[in-house]
This record gives structure tokens, C-alpha cells and sequence, in this order.
């Protein structure tokens, strides 16, 4: 847990430099998922940690927005749906065996070109502070700073979110 507060602080000095420079912009060619992937990687490895990005947890990540979704109703929280075991069973996680620690926040739309330019950057540090509000589906394995990670984007009751897992390196799916 430390870690991520660490990388966190991270983040915020990586979002001034950023802001100072100019420099954000999202990449041709790069999908805005892989460049929020990158950034967290850097962040992670610049911390002393190491988040290993795979594929299968992007499934897994898009696996639980499309389960949120189905099972969204007013009063709920996406946290709330995300973290709820009924959904995670039904995106194919056996919650007796596997656990994930995940991360979400709102795709924000933003209006000016400075946001929009920074806007990845933006977001993985939303990702990396969401870390600290500990939410978990299933029962996840001590991450102490090695992880792999997921990363998936997609529509939960008409807003789009940004969803992170991870796991510790020892678990594969």
C-alpha cells in the first residue's frame, strides 16, 4: 500500500512537469488505453516497483465492466457493482481462487487543449490515487510493489470509466 501512495506522488510531480512542458499529448498510433498503461508502468518503475501489463487482464477488467453494466441500477455505485461478487462470478472470476485490487475512474471529457493534451497522464494518476480506497473483488494476494496488470475501457449505465486489476506477479489467469 505504500507503493502505490509512493507512485501516486509520483504522479502528481509527472502531471506538473507535464503541465510545465507541454508534453502530454497521446501519442500517434497509441491507443489511449496503452498510453495510460505506459504511464502507470513508468510511474511504477520509477517508484521501484514493476506493474508487467497483460493482455488477459485486460479481458478480465473488460470482462467486469460489461457485467457492471448489465447489472446497473440507480442507487448503486460502480464501485459498488464492480466489487460486487454476483458480477464477478458472472465475468468469469472464481472469487474463491483469484482476487483482484482495482482501480476505476470516470473517461472525463474535457473541453480545453491544455486537459486534452495531459489528459492520460490526467487519468493514470486518477487511477493511482482510486489505489488507496482498497477495493477488491474476490480475495487478491499481497501485491508488495510487483504486479501484473489489466487495464479496460467501457460504459457502465452510460458513463464511460477507465478499470485497472491487478494481481500480485505469482497469479496468472
Amino acid at each position: 500500500m505504500k507503493l502505490f501512495k509512493k507512485i501516486a506522488a509520483i504522479a502528481v510531480a509527472t502531471v506538473m512537469m507535464f503541465s510545465m512542458v507541454g508534453c502530454g499529448a497521446e501519442k500517434a498510433g497509441i491507443s489511449q488505453k496503452e498510453d495510460i498503461m505506459n504511464i502507470l508502468e513508468d510511474t511504477a518503475t520509477l517508484m521501484g516497483g514493476e506493474f508487467t501489463h497483460d493482455k488477459k487482464l485486460d479481458d478480465v477488467a473488460q470482462a467486469l465492466i460489461v457485467e457492471a453494466d448489465k447489472a446497473y441500477k440507480e442507487g448503486k455505485t460502480v464501485q459498488e457493482l464492480l466489487t460486487n461478487d454476483e458480477v464477478a462470478k458472472a465475468a468469469g472470476i472464481d472469487t474463491a481462487k483469484e482476487g483482484y485490487m482495482m482501480s476505476v475512474t470516470k473517461n472525463y471529457t474535457f473541453k480545453s487543449d491544455v486537459m486534452n493534451q495531459q489528459k492520460n497522464t490526467l487519468l493514470a494518476q486518477k487511477l493511482i490515487e482510486g489505489t488507496s480506497e482498497n477495493l477488491q473483488v474476490g480475495k487478491p494476494a499481497a501485491i508488495n510493489g510487483k504486479a501484473i496488470t489489466g487495464i479496460a475501457i467501457g460504459k457502465i449505465g452510460g458513463q464511460e470509466y477507465i478499470v485497472l486489476i491487478a494481481a500480485a506477479s505469482a497469479q496468472a489467469k
